[in-house]
């Protein structure tokens, strides 16, 4: 079955809209968080950009903790450079002490010349701040002072090295060296103070970097470089804490603003404490986290490039895969998937189309045939139905020409019965439903019956199992032609035809497989609308017997009450047709009646209802027509009966009829007046000499 079916129009009052389902937009249907791409982009940042930011939090600790370990590293250079400075400093003057202990002027330390040696070695070296010598009770015996009364006493930094029993005591700004002078156990001490400027002015030309800053402290914090910038409140929390490295943080502020590190110097017990800010010494590490961050942008950047091509080549096929069932839940069934991926969204996509082409089939298989029962059903007479049959069959497949053969009653030939064209258009103007026939197995009509299996044929004029048409009907001769049979309990009888598309396009394997599963139905609602027919016709005319028109007279002229419209009545009868049973036998008056029957059918409408009253006599029932209608159409059945030859015996003999016409409610007004009223017109028409018609007046009842 094509995509091109187009389906009848459905019966006054059926539903249009498709079946009911959800509707609406996709993205309303489905919340956000449900959505495949959420799941997708959230699928992107737990597998890339989530782990990246963890990994770059932890290369941040990384790299601080390794910074801080080379500021160390770097830092216990600096600490070996300044004991090596500090060493040198304190070695020198310790030296130069042990040289003036050992001079032989000092022995008498209260005389001149032992005052005299401790200016000569003051006055030589300028970081010497002053020289004394005294008991170890604290009296001042010399001192390198120019006069005698300028130092008159002890410092209370030379009493504090004197009363402790190390050699060097530091304080702020300098130090003192202390040794006893060469005698007994109270001999007099020797006492230098040191000055630490020319150490600090050292050290200070050791630092690198714009902010870093050395601190030389004794275990109580005593600044012994005695510099102005000295953070006596940090240095105090520093002093006790172990080897290594700290981030200091101001109050208020999370992140460090300095970075500290304290180093021992041994020897002495000194601690070298460096200060330097924390964005100098993290330089580095802020450097390489604005890279990470540069990083983690790029992997984002990246990542959402990644995902939009994903979702466009992954997620957005997917979705219109959803989109469109979400259409077919809505009714449309006329959705299909374009793709041209060989992957399995492709095969996805492609097992999508092909399940919609097979629900379109069945919904169109299952709405054909109760369309079709409801034709049938709604149909009235046998003939009607099979026309309107294929009338729906045409439109819904887009023929050209559809056409119903049936067994005809000898069982050994198929004759034409319904033939319909697209549109309504015949181009002949002209039907031939008794001029076709076929044997059984004669052309693709007859095998698709005896085979009982579907025929179908590109080219009918080049194959030689077309049997051709009439001449005067060659024109109508198919390029395509699809034949179905009709089977009812396993038995055929008849076929359906199908001749070329209007879009000139061929039948397909589809439009096969739906027809022959119409055709089942048509054939069992055929079957039984036959049944129902042969209950109600007459055998020998194929007309309705009197029953029927007893009933169907009540019928229709309850409608044309009901909707205030006129109906008209026919009666006749053949002229003498005593004579030809007479004459010629009943045989031939047997003929006479098929043949007036025949031509009766052929000029009704389909609404007309034509029936057997009688012996001879016969009656249609023609609806929505006044009586001034119905005499034209009488006139016109009146000489194609008179025009037909019909052979009795060796002779052909000519048949006339004579026809009465009653109008209801213009004339009568129940059923048993307007047949009464008929009959008196058609008795007018015997007084009047036969073969006519008249419509009846008041003056015949009269």
């Amino acid at each position: 079955m094509s995509d091109t079916f187009v389906m009848a129009p459905p019966p006054p009052g059926e539903n249009t809209n498709g079946v009911p389902g959800p509707g609406g937009s996709l993205s309303r249907q489905i919340p956000l968080r449900h959505r495949i791409q959420v799941k997708f982009w959230m699928g992107i940042l737990l597998v890339s950009i989530i782990p990246l930011a963890v990994l770059g939090l932890y290369a941040f600790d990384i790299l601080t903790r390794i910074t801080r370990d080379l500021l160390i590293k770097s830092n216990l250079q600096a600490v070996q450079q300044v004991k090596t400075a500090v060493d040198q400093e304190v070695n020198l003057y310790v030296d130069l002490i042990s040289f003036l202990r050992a001079d032989q002027r000092l022995a008498d330390p209260a005389s001149a010349e032992a005052a005299d040696a401790l200016r000569q070695m003051h006055r030589g070296y300028e970081f010497i701040e002053r020289l004394v010598v005294c008991r170890r009770s604290g009296e001042l015996l010399a001192h390198s002072a120019k006069t005698a009364d300028e130092i008159t006493e002890l410092s209370p930094f030379e009493r504090r090295a004197l009363e402790l029993e190390r050699p060097l005591v530091f304080g702020t700004g300098h130090f003192t060296i202390k040794t006893c002078l060469p005698g007994d156990r109270d001999a007099p001490c020797l006492i230098a103070t040191v000055s630490f400027l020319k150490l600090r002015k050292a050290l200070e030309g050791m630092a690198f970097g714009t902010s870093l800053r050395f601190f030389l402290v004794t275990r109580e914090g005593t600044n012994i470089l005695d510099q102005r910038d000295f953070p006596a409140d940090l240095i105090r929390q520093l002093i006790d804490q172990p080897f290594g490295g700290y981030d200091i943080s101001l109050a208020g502020e999370e992140a460090p603003t300095q970075v500290a590190v304290v180093l021992p110097i041994l020897p002495y017990g000194l601690r070298l404490i460096v200060i330097q800010d924390a964005g100098e010494v993290y330089a580095v590490v802020s450097a390489i986290k604005r890279n990470i961050y540069l990083v983690i942008f790029s992997v984002m950047v990246i990542a959402f490039l990644a995902g939009t091509a994903f979702s466009l080549r992954i997620t957005a096929p997917i979705i219109a895969i959803a989109d469109k069932a979400n259409q077919i839940s809505s009714g449309n069934l006329r959705v299909n998937i374009i793709s041209d991926r060989r992957d399995e969204i492709g095969f996805l996509a492609n097992c999508f189309n092909h399940m919609t082409t097979r629900i379109r089939r069945k919904v169109f298989e299952l709405s054909a045939m109760f369309r079709i029962s409801q034709i049938i059903n709604q149909a009235g007479h046998y003939q009607k139905a099979l026309d309107d049959t294929m009338t729906y069959i045409v439109t819904a497949f887009l023929a050209k020409r559809g056409s119903i053969l049936l067994v005809a009653d000898a069982e050994d030939r198929l004759q034409l019965r319904s033939v319909r064209f697209f549109g309504g258009l015949n181009p002949t103007g002209e039907e031939p439903r008794e001029r076709i026939i076929l044997h059984l197995g004669e052309g693709l009509a007859g095998l698709a019956m005896s085979t009982g299996r579907p025929v179908a044929c590109d080219d009918c004029r080049a194959d030689p199992r077309f049997k051709p048409y009439p001449a005067d009907l060659a024109e109508l001769t198919p390029r395509r032609l699809l034949v179905v049979p009709l089977i009812v309990q396993g038995k055929a009888v008849g076929v359906i035809n199908l001749a070329d598309r209007a879009d000139n396009q061929p039948f397909s394997l589809d439009d096969q497989e739906v027809l022959l599963a119409i055709a089942n139905q048509v054939a069992m609602s055929i079957d039984n609308a036959k049944l129902h027919e042969l209950a109600i016709t007459d055998g020998l005319t194929q007309l309705y017997i009197h029953r029927f028109f007893q009933l169907k007279l009540d019928e229709e002229m309850k409608r044309a009450k009901r909707y205030g419209e006129p109906l008209s009545l026919l009666l006749f009868d053949i002229d003498h047709f005593k004579l030809f049973n007479d004459t010629w036998g009943h045989q031939t008056g047997d003929l006479v009646l098929r043949e007036t029957a025949r031509l009766l059918r052929h000029a009704v409408r389909a609404s007309d209802v034509p029936c057997r009253y009688g012996g001879e006599e016969f009656t249609v029932i023609l609806p929505h027509t006044t009586a001034e209608q119905a005499f034209i159409f009488a006139e016109r059945l009146r000489e194609k009966v008179s025009e037909n030859q019909i052979l009795a015996g060796q002779d052909y003999v000519t048949v006339t009829i004579s026809i009465g016409i009653a109008e209801f409610p213009r004339m009568a007004s129940d059923k048993a007046t307007l047949i009464k009223k008929a009959d008196i017109a058609l008795y007018q028409c015997k007084k009047r000499g036969r073969n006519c018609t008249t419509i009846f007046e008041d003056s015949l009842h009269a």
